[in-house]
Protein backbone atom coordinates (compact mmCIF):
# COMPACT_ATOMS: atom_id res chain seq x y z
CA UNK A 1 0.00 0.00 0.00
CA UNK A 2 3.22 2.86 0.40
CA UNK A 3 3.58 2.69 -3.28
CA UNK A 4 0.16 3.34 -4.06
CA UNK A 5 -0.06 5.84 -1.63
CA UNK A 6 3.19 7.62 -3.36
CA UNK A 7 2.19 7.53 -6.61
CA UNK A 8 0.81 11.07 -7.56
CA UNK A 9 -2.43 10.16 -9.47
CA UNK A 10 -4.31 13.52 -9.05
CA UNK A 11 -3.18 16.79 -10.15
CA UNK A 12 -3.43 19.29 -7.05
CA UNK A 13 -6.88 20.39 -7.39
CA UNK A 14 -8.33 24.35 -6.33
CA UNK A 15 -10.50 23.96 -3.14
CA UNK A 16 -14.18 24.41 -2.74
CA UNK A 17 -16.52 24.91 0.31
CA UNK A 18 -18.06 21.29 0.78
CA UNK A 19 -21.47 22.02 3.08
CA UNK A 20 -22.33 19.27 5.87
CA UNK A 21 -25.71 17.74 4.75
CA UNK A 22 -25.23 17.34 1.60
CA UNK A 23 -26.13 14.68 -1.20
CA UNK A 24 -23.00 13.90 -3.34
CA UNK A 25 -22.16 12.03 -6.34
CA UNK A 26 -18.76 10.94 -6.60
CA UNK A 27 -16.18 10.85 -9.16
CA UNK A 28 -13.63 8.18 -9.43
CA UNK A 29 -11.08 10.86 -8.92
CA UNK A 30 -12.88 11.60 -5.71
CA UNK A 31 -12.20 8.14 -4.52
CA UNK A 32 -8.37 8.02 -6.18
CA UNK A 33 -7.73 10.91 -3.69
CA UNK A 34 -9.17 9.70 -0.96
CA UNK A 35 -7.42 6.64 -1.36
CA UNK A 36 -4.15 8.44 -1.99
CA UNK A 37 -4.75 10.94 0.39
CA UNK A 38 -3.45 13.62 -2.65
CA UNK A 39 -6.69 15.51 -2.17
CA UNK A 40 -7.28 15.70 1.96
CA UNK A 41 -10.32 17.56 0.82
CA UNK A 42 -12.19 13.92 0.08
CA UNK A 43 -11.59 12.71 3.16
CA UNK A 44 -13.96 15.10 4.84
CA UNK A 45 -16.49 14.78 2.30
CA UNK A 46 -16.25 10.70 2.47
CA UNK A 47 -15.74 10.45 6.35
CA UNK A 48 -18.71 13.06 6.92
CA UNK A 49 -21.60 11.39 9.11
CA UNK A 50 -23.68 14.47 7.76
CA UNK A 51 -23.59 13.68 3.99
CA UNK A 52 -24.88 11.28 1.86
CA UNK A 53 -22.75 9.98 -0.26
CA UNK A 54 -23.67 8.18 -3.59
CA UNK A 55 -21.39 6.71 -6.63
CA UNK A 56 -22.40 5.36 -9.34
CA UNK A 57 -21.54 1.69 -10.44
CA UNK A 58 -19.58 3.38 -13.48
CA UNK A 59 -17.32 4.61 -11.04
CA UNK A 60 -16.61 1.32 -9.59
CA UNK A 61 -15.50 -0.11 -13.48
CA UNK A 62 -13.22 3.22 -13.82
CA UNK A 63 -11.24 2.58 -10.18
CA UNK A 64 -10.91 -1.07 -11.19
CA UNK A 65 -9.67 -0.67 -14.82
CA UNK A 66 -6.72 1.86 -13.55
CA UNK A 67 -6.03 0.28 -10.25
CA UNK A 68 -5.32 -3.05 -12.89
CA UNK A 69 -3.40 -0.65 -15.31
CA UNK A 70 -1.31 0.23 -12.46
CA UNK A 71 -0.39 -3.33 -11.61
CA UNK A 72 -2.25 -3.41 -8.53
CA UNK A 73 -3.36 -6.20 -6.24
CA UNK A 74 -6.32 -7.46 -6.63
CA UNK A 75 -6.61 -7.78 -2.97
CA UNK A 76 -6.27 -4.17 -2.30
CA UNK A 77 -8.59 -3.42 -5.30
CA UNK A 78 -11.43 -5.36 -3.75
CA UNK A 79 -10.85 -3.50 -0.66
CA UNK A 80 -11.15 -0.18 -2.16
CA UNK A 81 -14.47 -1.55 -3.80
CA UNK A 82 -15.66 -2.69 -0.11
CA UNK A 83 -14.91 0.77 1.26
CA UNK A 84 -16.94 2.36 -1.65
CA UNK A 85 -19.69 0.05 -0.93
CA UNK A 86 -19.80 0.48 2.84
CA UNK A 87 -19.15 4.18 2.41
CA UNK A 88 -21.70 5.43 -0.01
CA UNK A 89 -24.71 4.35 -2.19
CA UNK A 90 -24.29 2.30 -5.50
CA UNK A 91 -26.97 3.58 -8.04
CA UNK A 92 -27.41 2.08 -11.90
CA UNK A 93 -28.24 3.30 -14.48
CA UNK A 94 -31.14 3.16 -16.31
CA UNK A 95 -32.95 4.73 -19.73
CA UNK A 96 -33.65 7.72 -18.70
CA UNK A 97 -30.26 8.38 -17.07
CA UNK A 98 -28.53 7.30 -20.41
CA UNK A 99 -31.26 9.24 -23.05
CA UNK A 100 -30.22 12.30 -20.74
CA UNK A 101 -26.41 11.74 -20.93
CA UNK A 102 -26.92 11.51 -24.72
CA UNK A 103 -28.14 15.37 -24.90
CA UNK A 104 -25.74 16.10 -22.25
CA UNK A 105 -22.83 14.77 -24.09
CA UNK A 106 -23.52 17.51 -26.70
CA UNK A 107 -24.93 20.30 -24.09
CA UNK A 108 -21.62 20.16 -21.65
CA UNK A 109 -19.09 18.30 -24.61
CA UNK A 110 -18.40 15.89 -22.03
CA UNK A 111 -17.13 12.35 -23.61
CA UNK A 112 -19.43 9.48 -22.73
CA UNK A 113 -18.60 7.81 -19.54
CA UNK A 114 -18.37 11.43 -17.82
CA UNK A 115 -21.81 12.21 -19.34
CA UNK A 116 -23.25 9.09 -17.85
CA UNK A 117 -21.72 9.72 -14.56
CA UNK A 118 -22.72 13.13 -14.58
CA UNK A 119 -26.45 12.45 -15.85
CA UNK A 120 -27.15 9.77 -12.82
CA UNK A 121 -26.08 12.60 -10.30
CA UNK A 122 -28.63 15.60 -12.13
CA UNK A 123 -31.34 12.81 -12.78
CA UNK A 124 -31.09 12.00 -8.71
CA UNK A 125 -31.00 15.37 -7.62
CA UNK A 126 -27.33 14.63 -6.80
CA UNK A 127 -24.46 17.47 -6.27
CA UNK A 128 -21.73 16.21 -8.37
CA UNK A 129 -18.37 16.33 -6.66
CA UNK A 130 -15.15 15.81 -9.05
CA UNK A 131 -11.52 17.08 -9.61
CA UNK A 132 -11.72 16.89 -13.20
CA UNK A 133 -12.00 20.66 -14.19
CA UNK A 134 -13.70 19.62 -17.50
CA UNK A 135 -16.68 19.52 -15.40
CA UNK A 136 -16.55 23.42 -14.53
CA UNK A 137 -19.60 24.20 -16.68
CA UNK A 138 -22.37 21.71 -15.28
CA UNK A 139 -24.65 22.94 -13.00
CA UNK A 140 -24.66 21.56 -9.76
CA UNK A 141 -21.24 20.34 -9.44
CA UNK A 142 -18.22 20.81 -7.09
CA UNK A 143 -14.70 20.51 -8.49
CA UNK A 144 -12.39 20.25 -5.91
Amino acid sequence: MQTFQQKNLLKKSEKIEVKTGSEYLLDSCIWIGYFTGDTPKTKEIIESDQNNNFTSILTIFELMVKMKNMKMPKIIIENMTDIIENNSTLLTLDKDIVKNASENTKKHNLFAMDSLLYSTAESKGLIFVTADKHFSKTPKTNII
